[in-house]
């Protein structure tokens, strides 16, 4: 059926309409889809590489987290040259930024199998680390490595039985330690063999009978395997000596167990407080082990972090029998560091005691444990990276520095000058017996 002309021009002209009405609603939504916000479901989600996401949140922990205050240009900078160093040739960062690392990042490592990424990530990790000052503090950390380090800081060693060392089982009491004890330092005192040989064996009789003579020390171990970290020692009638051999969650504990199960006599007013050889360890702790000399609510030291510094303050309540010692001695040698060489500024500043012995280490670094979340082929990784530095009574970093003591033992002069100090000379014959035996 034909149309009539009219009805015919009038559909071409609706034709016309529709056809110009939906290309302008086109081109209206492609104009206006610059600016309009894009709504959740369009966006288009792009996976991190994992690899990628482990060593940018590297790049953040150091930046929020390491004692000193770093640009993201310096540590982007640090993160290209250390790939480079892994990876090999010139790698391109065309920003020195974050964003411009992980583009760099997701670039080179694209290029590399899954296997050669497993490997090659953790050592530009490592390469960072080794490389921030002071030079190799700062580590990565495996699984097992970090195992280890919460371990040294419990005072643990999974390694070890105290308890076949000196051939006992968890019924023993203190009476059959202390025989097995005197019947196995009398059959390594009488063997053929060598002197270092007999001293080592006698440093590990000692260390198992520390941590099994007292009954509260020997049920810690049996439940924990938590060992002691202080050693009192008979030295004299008017001298009451401890060593302090390392600083863990437990050590004022082990201060007020010492002084529980071994308390001084009336006669011994005197006191060595023993820090040489003691490489430092938990320094959390060191507000409650201060407190034990000054009482709660005291400032114990200071660290600095990020050009900022922060005091801390003692949480636990003065020992008494601290308080019958009217002479304190601190021995400090070059072993003395980390939390042992806060502990001996904090005492000098207050003037607690005299320090005597050589100039410390100098290891004023804090390192901490942080777990890395971002992981890869079921890998778990942990930085170990310095947090923060402590610093000496007078304000000056302990790192580099060290303590200097107020008798310098290498002195021709230094009995007299501590006879000056205190004049007990049974007090100068006990050190002058201690740094021999040494």
């Amino acid at each position: 059926m034909r149309l009539p002309f009219r009805s015919k021009r009038a559909s071409i002209l609706i034709g016309l309409f529709f056809i110009f009405v939906l290309g302008f609603s086109t081109g209206a939504f492609t104009a206006l889809k610059g600016w309009l916000p894009e709504l959740p479901w369009q966006k288009e989600e792009v996976q991190q590489s994992p690899h990628v996401a482990f060593l940018l949140e590297t790049f953040d922990l150091i930046k929020t987290e390491y004692w000193q205050m770093t640009l993201d240009d310096q540590l982007a900078n640090l993160f290209q040259k250390s790939a480079e160093k892994v990876l090999g040739g010139t790698l391109d960062l065309e920003t020195k930024d974050r964003a411009g690392l992980e583009k760099m990042l997701t670039q080179v490592l694209s290029e590399k199998t899954e296997e050669e990424r497993n490997s090659l990530v953790p050592q530009i990790a490592d390469v960072v680390l080794v490389n921030l000052q002071p030079l190799g503090r700062s580590r990565l950390l495996g699984k097992k490595q970090t195992e280890e380090i919460y371990n040294m800081v419990e005072n643990k060693d999974p390694e070890s039985d105290q308890l076949a060392a000196l051939g006992v089982d968890e019924t023993a009491d203190d009476s059959s330690v202390a025989s097995a004890y005197e019947a196995k330092s009398t059959e390594v005192k009488s063997s053929a063999a060598s002197p270092e040989e007999k001293a080592a064996e006698m440093a590990k009789l000692d260390r198992a009978f520390q941590s099994l003579d007292t009954k509260s020390e020997r049920e810690r171990y049996i439940t924990t395997g938590v060992e002691t970290t202080i050693q009192p020692k008979k030295i004299g009638a008017d001298v009451y000596y401890l060593q302090l051999q390392s600083f863990s969650a437990t050590t004022y504990e082990d201060l007020v167990q010492t002084f529980q199960n071994t308390p001084p006599t009336s006669q011994q007013t005197s006191l060595i407080l023993d820090l040489r050889n003691n490489p430092g360890g938990f320094i959390d702790g060191l507000p409650y082990v201060l407190g034990a000399f000054y009482g709660e609510d005291t400032l114990s030291h200071q660290m600095l972090k990020q050009g900022n510094k922060k005091d801390f303050k003692t949480k636990t309540p003065r020992i008494p029998q601290l308080g019958q010692f009217k002479k304190i001695l601190i021995f400090v040698n070059e072993a003395t560091g980390s939390s042992a060489e806060a502990m001996t500024a904090s005492l000098k500043k207050y003037n607690v005691g005299l320090v005597v012995g050589v100039p410390t280490r100098g290891w004023g670094t804090v390192e901490r444990v942080m777990p890395i979340k971002s992981t890869f082929d079921d890998q778990q990784f942990s930085l170990l990276l310095v947090e923060t530095l402590t610093l000496r009574d007078d304000g000056i970093p302990i790192e580099g520095s060290g303590i200097i003591p107020d008798i310098d033992v290498r002195s021709k002069t230094w009995k007299a000058d501590l006879l000056g100090y205190f004049n007990q000379p049974s007090l100068v014959s006990a050190v002058d017996q201690l740094w021999k035996a040494q």
